[in-house]
């Protein structure tokens, strides 16, 4: 495995993401963040020490997926963000709306984009490793 050094930037964003994913799943069970603080007797900065080793693989990973990009030339086309709001559209008739109102927005169909090029850079990871094409100067 290759030792890199990841931007500190990166891993705090990470973090951040988590702590904002976290936040979002305990609104859900009708509790907050400081809630689950005091019940699990620890505070955010051990939480956060707790996810480190998790937000830095994430943030690895990411990085590896965007090399790989680069470098097989991969990436989502309009004509693929408009396939994906139609099968969205498709496998969500009630939301329909909601779907073609969200992505109206310049801001979410850039992020559809950037999705969907991840997912052609697993796909294309996936197809590598399957044939045993040599990965290691990926990272």
């Amino acid at each position: 495995m290759t030792k890199v050094e990841l931007p500190k930037e990166l891993v705090e964003q990470e973090l951040d993401a988590m702590k904002n994913d976290f936040e979002h799943q305990l609104s859900h069970q009708q509790t907050t963040l400081d809630d689950y603080l005091k019940r699990a007797e620890i505070t955010e900065e051990k939480l956060r020490d707790q996810w480190k080793e998790t937000a830095e693989k994430r943030v690895f990973g990411g990085l590896a997926l965007n090399e790989l990009k680069k470098r097989e030339g991969i990436e989502a086309s309009d004509e693929d963000v408009s396939k994906e709001i139609d099968r969205l559209q498709n496998l969500y008739p009630a939301e329909k709306e909601n779907i073609e109102k969200k992505y109206d927005s310049p801001t979410e169909r850039s992020r559809l984009k950037t999705l969907l090029a991840g997912q052609k850079a697993i796909d294309r990871l996936w197809q590598m490793a399957t044939r045993g094409d040599n990965l290691k100067n990926i990272v």
